[in-house]
């Protein structure tokens, strides 16, 4: 009898204590059904009285169900497993895993908000209508087939927001800008993003400063053969033993270097330099490119791409509409680079087959080969000596180390780390 009083007397003061803490609580989070998610509840000086549970309480429903005791699965094996001390794991992640979840630990309750999410099938950015000087014009992005519906934030490079969609006010320093549409969930921010680059036009000519000829017809540089142009054209300089068989409406060159050819140069392009010998067989309408290199070729560029450097010798088959690339490194092959997709660096002797649309890479590394990236991945870095063969869609990666080789990473793939 005695020793069953000194027990509840234990338990009572342990209670009253709460020498348990939580020094990491959960957070609010997202991911994509079918990945695998860990909440947070790392908790420390326990005592042998004490408790830390995990409780769900599902959407549009009042009963909080009991998930684990201390290390204890209580429901599922399958769904649910205790990490450390004391985080929660859940797998294959379904809507019906959406809600609230309740860790409590010395009679306090740490609660967060998972929400399981369909990302788009496609998100798109359109202007209404042409983009000329003095006008206001709306930015609209769609989002298809998304659950939840996200929240749409603007960017127009990387300054200021507003939400839902974008006015603007267009004078010439829009020109070449970058308008974002950037769709977040609670508990995942910049889940997704797609581009568009404004390109503004003068009612009698391009936007850009220096001269505007208004039906230049075939007009002859010095040192250059073969140009034709479009209307509303402008030229600083193009080098010597150049042949441009086309260049469309609209469009701005800054500088071609000597022993170019460039087959089609289409409608509202920037050019700021393409580098001497090189071959350029069609870049389309309302491109960007900031520099080309030395001993490059590139087959086809896309609409509403932005390319700041292709690196010398370097060979790039297609890169899609839609798409961002910062730099793609000396001595690199790309057959194709999808629709939608931000390419911050590629270093130099790098192979990709194929890079689908709506991917995020942040840096690959040098001596790498991808044959085949799916569509809506994010890359945060591929280290040197790399060998992917396949990576499925809406995939995650964080780190990739040194000499590593991944045949197969399957789709809604998330947090993978390769050390």
């Amino acid at each position: 009898m005695a020793g069953t009083v000194l027990f509840l007397i234990a338990a009572a003061l342990a209670a009253a204590c709460g020498a348990v803490r939580v020094i990491l609580p959960p957070t609010d989070m997202a991911r994509v059904v079918g990945s695998n998610v860990t909440l947070a509840c790392v908790v420390s000086d326990r005592q042998p009285l004490e408790s830390v549970q995990w409780k769900h309480q599902p959407v549009n429903s009042d009963a909080i169900n009991a998930l684990t005791f201390n290390e204890n699965v209580l429901s599922s094996h399958a769904k649910y497993s205790v990490v450390w001390t004391y985080n929660l794991t859940v797998a294959n992640l379904t809507h019906a895993d959406t809600g609230l979840y309740r860790c409590t630990a010395g009679g306090r309750d740490h609660d967060a908000i998972l929400t399981v999410v369909d990302l788009p099938a496609n998100v798109t950015v359109d202007m209404s209508g042409e983009a000329f000087i003095g006008e206001r014009h709306n930015l609209t992005c769609h989002a298809s087939s998304s659950f939840p519906p996200p929240e749409v934030t603007w960017l127009v490079n990387g300054y200021g927001e507003v939400w839902s969609y974008l006015t603007l006010d267009l004078d010439k320093s829009m020109n070449g800008r970058l308008a974002e549409c950037v769709l977040s969930y609670r508990g995942w921010d910049n889940a997704v993003r797609a581009t568009f680059t404004i390109q503004t036009l003068y009612r009698g000519g391009y936007a850009n400063s220096g001269t505007v000829f208004d039906n230049p017809g075939a007009i002859l540089f010095p040192g250059a053969s073969s140009l034709t142009s479009g209307t509303e054209s402008s030229f600083s300089a193009i080098g010597a033993n150049t042949v441009l068989k086309a260049i469309g409406t609209n469009t701005v060159l800054t500088t071609i270097g000597a022993n170019t050819v460039v087959s089609a140069i289409g409608t509202n392009t920037v050019l700021t330099t393409i580098g001497a010998n090189t071959v350029v067989s069609a870049i389309v309408a309302n491109t960007v490119v900031s520099a080309i290199g030395a001993n490059t070729v590139v087959s086809a560029i896309g609409a509403n791409t932005v390319v700041s450097a292709i690196g010398a010798n370097t060979v790039v088959s297609a890169i899609g509409a839609n798409t961002v690339v910062s730099a793609i490194g000396a001595n690199t092959v790309v057959s194709a680079i999808g629709a939608n997709t931000v390419l911050t660096t590629i270093s130099a002797n790098t192979v990709l087959t194929t890079i689908g649309a709506n991917i995020v890479l942040t840096t690959i590394g040098t001596n790498t080969v991808l044959t085949t990236l799916g569509a809506n991945t994010v890359q945060k870095a591929i280290g040197t000596n790399t060998v992917l063969t396949a990576i499925g869609d809406n995939a995650v990666l964080t780190a990739i180390g040194t000499n590593t080789v991944l045949t197969t990473i399957g789709d809604n793939t998330v947090e993978l780390l390769f050390v």
